[in-house]
């Protein structure tokens, strides 16, 4: 097609993912997908940035990121084909210079620029993801077990440390019996960490965040009930 050729820039945005940069030729199916529920106090990904972006091969891509909340995380871009660290905030880790990130902080968008595009740089774009499994409100009877779940994917470097806070508090393991707290690596990519609450009580309820020493946090809210049915 030659250098008139374009490329479809499409991005996958999902609250809690690690957003998805995908370059396709143009031409091929694609489709998005958007979900944002609840309020959140750390930090998460805007879903209504643009989601397909056309460019000319030769020309510059911007590929967008608005992140609310960051506060002091780090924001790096990865390329998928061969786990290439891109940028961490705003330096370059890759002998390209056609590769450079840049924030505006009006907008609060990290954006990834990839200068004179060629077809060889089609392929995903992404961040290190992060979520708790399950809805992001969990209901539980009280006196019940209930373990939450933090698994980190498409992540090169293991986290030094998951840190889980309750209420903007840490939970430290050896101040109660009734919590238990482990972290795992799987893989080359993927690191879990879980904390289960035995006996919940009524002052168990409240905002449950996973804070691993490298990445930006998720949180669910749990909610410890005294009686057998809650209406939703």
């Amino acid at each position: 097609m030659g250098n008139s050729s374009r490329l479809l820039i499409y991005t996958l945005w999902m609250l809690f993912f690690p957003e998805l940069f995908t370059v396709f030729h143009e031409g091929e199916a694609a489709h998005a997908v958007k979900r944002f529920t609840g309020l959140y106090t750390g930090p998460y990904f805007d879903p209504t940035t643009t989601t397909n972006i056309t460019t000319q091969l030769g020309t510059h891509a911007y590929i967008p990121c608005k992140i609310k909340q960051l506060g002091n995380k780090s924001v790096s871009w990865i390329r998928r084909r061969d786990a290439h660290i891109l940028t961490v905030d705003r330096y370059t880790f890759i002998a390209d210079d056609r590769f450079q990130a840049f924030f505006v902080e009006a907008t609060d968008t990290w954006t990834l620029q990839v200068k004179y595009v060629q077809a060889r740089d089609a392929g995903q774009y992404e961040f290190p993801k992060i979520e708790i499994e399950g809805e992001s409100d969990i209901y539980v009877k009280r006196g019940s077990t209930v373990q939450l779940k933090c698994v980190i994917t498409q992540s090169l470097e293991e986290p030094a440390y998951i840190f889980w806070y309750h209420d903007g508090e840490r939970v430290l393991k050896y101040d109660q019996s009734q919590i238990d707290i482990r972290m795992v690596r799987k893989g080359t990519d993927t690191t879990i960490s879980t904390i289960t609450i035995f006996r919940t009580r009524p002052d168990d309820s409240g905002n449950y965040t996973c804070s691993p020493s490298n990445l930006d946090s998720a949180s669910v809210y749990l909610h410890v009930l005294n009686g057998k049915y809650v209406t939703v």
